[in-house]
């Protein structure tokens, strides 16, 4: 490879021309530097930091957590269409107003008591009623005292 002396004196033509941007380049290249040696320890202590958090947030069960959140997610954005968010979205003061509704101590004994007995049913030997036997099975005092359907209604007058 030659050199070309006409080539290399505009070269240096150039450099003295522009002496001044060459050295303002030079310090930014200092001050990039300074910057980056300040930095380093900090962004290596963040680093350092966020695993740390990560680890304790694994170890406390968060990520299995959100792993499993974002497979319900998946799945109701699967199974629901716009329009169905659309829908609870018209209705959500509704909704969580039932469901404050149910979450009340009474309420939830209710359901409770009413779970319980579904759950003894016997499905499988269903004796069978009369009009008349179920009337005079009502009329036992042992049911009136239990089932007080009246008292849960409001009189008419």
């Amino acid at each position: 490879m030659e050199l070309d002396p006409e080539a290399l004196a505009g070269v240096g033509i150039k450099l003295i021309r522009n002496i001044g941007n060459v050295s303002e380049f030079l310090e930014m290249l200092e001050s990039i530097n300074d910057f980056i040696k300040d930095v380093g320890p900090i962004l290596h202590q963040v680093g350092l930091d966020a695993i740390n958090k990560l680890h304790e947030l694994e170890k406390r069960g968060y990520l299995d957590f959100f792993r499993e959140l974002s497979k319900s997610l998946d799945n109701i954005v699967t199974h629901f269409k716009a329009e169905d968010v659309k829908a609870l979205s018209d209705n959500i003061v509704f909704i969580l107003e039932t469901v404050r509704n149910l979450t009340q101590p009474d309420m939830l004994k209710a359901i409770n008591n009413a779970l319980a007995i579904y759950k003894n049913l016997d499905m499988e030997n269903v004796e069978e009623y009369s009009v008349f036997k179920a009337f005079m099975e009502l009329r036992k005092p042992e049911m009136k005292k239990r089932y007080r359907v009246y008292d849960h209604f409001p009189e008419t007058t």
